[in-house]
């Protein structure tokens, strides 16, 4: 049995100076977070390895309050809160079959219950809740140079809730999401792999709170949408990969009642809201590439001799994405990412890692047409270990230019969106790993997160 419990809260002010049409405001925004999760797990292990029993129980409680007053007149603008309370319990079983040359079985169950309920100036203006039952079976199998997956969940969802005006239109289905995987491995560490899968997603809970939870004034406010459906994916992918960190990859993600958040014009300025959106293709194509700078010294032959930990190795890794999003009635090309990292061991035994982030212009990411490189920043960290390589201690330097800023064009409006923090940090870390004699411990080496991020959250609120 393992117990995990998780505590986090924070009481943030802060005082805000803002002009625009027509107005002058001074401001103090209060906010205060509380979060508590606890976890219990059963795991049941047998005398054959491969088989294992899983029993996961988990409660989360989020609770938030907001508070907008004015310094200039003692009077409240916003006083928003709401709590959240989510349960799940699920169930794992998995063994080996005797079934081609190497084949796993897995099926599992699960429930979870959300409720959420948000009040303004102490008036409750939704209360939602949703539940959810799901049964899943997947077998994995290898038969000579092919691996195979093949797997489905049964999934059944239902919706309810009210605002303080209405009832939210209720929301029911069951349906089965399939996935399936084929991968040819070439030779050792050199595979194709292809994949389609069938996906729901809920929308969360910041997209459906219909109170404002960030700073607003008379020309820019935010607000979420409780009427707001799931969004169901077909996904399908093909990718070649060799030796664990060069792949390149096409993929398609076609979305019905994608959740996106979109800025819209209000009588007085603007808003940041959620909506559905009916259809949302994105084609999305990645590369990843290592260039050792030994292949320039020693060239390729030379270097596919060595046996080396790319932890302890000078080298320039180069990722390269193109995506494009895909809208009715909207028109335009995709855009370019670019990332080059480039790792140097220094003398010492000190690790220098130089990382520049940027991106192409004139595309569109959903309903935003990006008109500054998002993201584009250079950062550098010089790393050490000491103490047998239990005590960690960097120093880093991010956006060392000062480049990071938004500017975004709101499609659909004459509005433009644009915004500079100062993003140029200097800091040091510090991390201490308890050593330990058991030998199944071990440190997970994060190396590279290839993983990009289909939803990401351009415009911060």
């Amino acid at each position: 049995m393992l117990v995990n419990y998780d505590f986090n809260t924070s009481n943030n002010r802060s005082t805000i100076d803002a002009n625009g049409f027509g107005f002058v405001s001074s401001d103090l925004s209060k906010n205060k977070r509380k979060r508590n999760d606890i976890a219990l797990n059963y795991q049941k292990r047998f005398d054959d390895y491969d088989k294992k029993l899983d029993f996961r129980f988990n409660y989360n409680n989020n609770q938030n309050n907001f508070d907008l007053n004015s310094l200039i007149n003692a009077s409240t603008g916003l006083q928003n809160n709401y709590n959240q309370n989510f349960y799940q319990f699920k169930t794992d079983y998995s063994q080996e079959l005797k079934v081609l040359d190497e084949t796993k079985f897995s099926i599992g169950v699960l429930a979870d219950k959300l409720d959420f309920v948000t009040e303004s100036f102490d008036v409750k203006n939704l209360d939602y809740w949703r539940t959810t039952y799901a049964a899943y079976t997947e077998f994995q199998s290898t038969y000579k140079d092919f691996d195979f997956i093949l797997g489905g969940r049964l999934e059944s969802y239902k919706i309810e809730g009210e605002t303080n005006t209405s009832l939210l239109t209720p929301f029911n289905l069951t349906q089965f999401f399939p996935n399936a995987t084929i991968q040819y491995n070439i030779m050792p560490q050199v595979f194709f792999n292809a994949n389609y899968n069938k996906k729901i997603n809920l929308p969360n809970t910041s997209a459906l709170n219909p109170n404002n939870t960030n700073y607003q004034n008379p020309n820019v406010s935010f607000f979420g949408n409780p009427n707001l459906d799931p969004t169901i994916f077909d996904n399908y992918e093909i990718r070649v990969s060799a030796f664990e960190y060069f792949y390149i990859g096409y993929s398609i993600s076609d979305a019905s009642n994608q959740v996106v958040n979109r800025i819209i014009e209000t009588p007085n300025g603007a808003a940041s809201v959620s909506v559905n959106t009916p259809k949302l293709k994105i084609h999305n194509f990645n590369f990843g590439l290592p260039l050792p700078y030994m292949l320039f010294s020693k060239g390729l032959k030379e270097t596919l001799k060595f046996d080396f930990n790319p932890d302890e190795i000078n080298f320039l890794y180069i990722y390269v994405g193109h995506q494009k999003h895909f809208l009715d009635n909207i028109d335009y090309k995709g855009f370019w990412n670019f990332n080059l990292m480039s790792q140097i061991q220094l003398p010492s035994k000190i690790k220098f890692t130089l990382n520049y982030n940027t991106s192409t212009t004139g595309g569109n990411y959903q309903y935003y047409a990006i008109q500054e490189p998002f993201s584009q920043q250079l950062d550098a960290t010089f790393a050490k270990k000491f103490l047998s390589d239990n005590l960690s201690v960097s120093l880093y330097i991010n956006d060392i230019l000062n480049t990071n800023k938004q500017g975004f064009g709101a499609i659909g409006t004459d509005l433009f969106y644009t915004s500079k923090y100062d993003t140029r940090r200097i800091g040091f870390s510090l991390n201490y790993k308890i050593p330990t004699k058991n030998k199944l411990a071990k440190e997970e080496r994060k190396f590279l997160n290839e993983e990009k991020q289909e939803d990401t959250k351009l415009i911060g609120n």
